[in-house]
């Protein structure tokens, strides 16, 4: 659960920064992804991917789109069935060192009211090409059957009118401040961090770093920001998201 839990974060923090996402297996082979997430909207309908093979081998990918739901935060994934939204190549053979581009888009322009989500996912196809050549004969067999590597990553169909809108639950507690969002809106919001800043100032008292994605109609985890004990005032409370303007709470919390 723990583990889990760092690694959301940390995805959380590559996403934020707009890093590639690599993907390596146990004998140090991989791939990295840039971008890794796809955000499509019906004034931008097709976005490019660019996956490079940092490996000594040729390495066989398959591109599948699949359909993800998401019920009470749990996350469940089926193959698409929509010829909507597609991806090309659906197959890619890419050489060490090599890059290939690929291109996610719509095949027709949704009037979508809320968020679509589906996630792509690239998976390794194992052959006997893809094996190091001057690997002994042992090697080959152990590397056979090694898991394929796979990865999934976001593809998020923007409506046709996005609003992004949170609803505030800030309590003053003996620590300090407790806050958390409801998402009003009708697509995701990614938040990087939420500050306190004092009325008539614009260096934050207080901050808590939560790279955390709040889906439409979600809840958010809960912050509690410490608020130093000789603090008095008016504070502004702000989320801090990856788009360049912070979503504030819409009022003052006094002290």
């Amino acid at each position: 659960m723990l583990k889990n839990k760092i690694f959301r974060i940390l995805a959380g923090i590559i996403l934020m920064l707009g890093m590639p996402l690599i993907v390596r297996a146990a004998g140090g082979d991989g791939f990295a992804v840039n971008p890794m997430s796809v955000m499509i909207s019906p004034t931008q309908p097709i976005q490019t991917l660019v996956v490079t093979n940092e490996s000594t081998r040729p390495v066989l990918f398959d591109a599948k789109m699949y359909t993800w739901e998401r019920n009470d935060k749990i996350d469940s994934y089926t193959p698409a069935v929509t010829k909507d939204v597609i991806v090309t190549p659906p197959v890619m053979r890419i050489m060490p060192n090599g890059k290939q581009v690929m291109r996610v888009g719509l095949t027709k322009v949704p009037s979508l009211q809320k968020e679509s989500l589906y996630r792509l996912y690239l998976t390794e196809i194992p052959s006997k090409e893809s094996l190091d050549p001057n690997a002994s004969q042992n090697n080959k067999r152990a590397a056979a059957i090694v898991v394929a590597m796979r990865i999934g990553i976001p593809v998020y169909i923007q409506p046709v009118n996005p609003v992004r809108k949170l609803s505030w639950d800030v309590q003053r507690i003996d620590k300090g401040i407790r806050v958390r969002v409801l998402n009003l809106g009708n697509t995701h919001i990614r938040i990087s961090k939420i500050t306190a800043t004092l009325q008539n100032s614009s260096e934050p008292i207080a901050e808590v770093a939560t790279y955390e994605k709040i889906f439409a109609g979600e809840l958010s985890s809960e912050w509690i920001l410490n608020i130093p004990a000789n603090q008095s005032g008016a504070l502004k409370i702000s989320a801090i998201t990856d788009m360049d303007t912070p979503l504030d709470a819409g009022k003052d919390y006094a002290l």
